[in-house]
């Protein structure tokens, strides 16, 4: 039996215990999310949706355009990372 990690990139820098503050969306924090993503090796990334959130497919499109790797990159020919987001 394999185990899949899967990623999450949240549309900006909160949780339980750090209060959302400031833009809703903050473009800079998705941007480092989707590289650090990136650096462990993740394939693929749940992005979340809210009717009170940002539109996940707008932050997805985002995420990928800061990511290096690409699906049709000779040296990664097998990767979903940018082009798969799930919602």
């Amino acid at each position: 039996m394999s185990v899949e990690f899967i990623g999450f990139v949240g549309f900006q820098h909160s949780s339980e215990i750090h209060p959302a503050t400031g833009p809703v969306l903050d473009a800079a924090y998705v941007e480092t999310l989707a590289r650090a993503h990136e650096a462990g090796d993740f394939d693929r990334a749940l992005i979340a949706f809210h009717s009170v959130s940002a539109d996940s497919i707008i932050v997805a499109a985002h995420a990928a355009a800061a990511a290096s790797r690409s699906t049709s990159s000779p040296a990664a020919p097998t990767r979903n990372w940018p082009r798969t987001a799930t919602i």
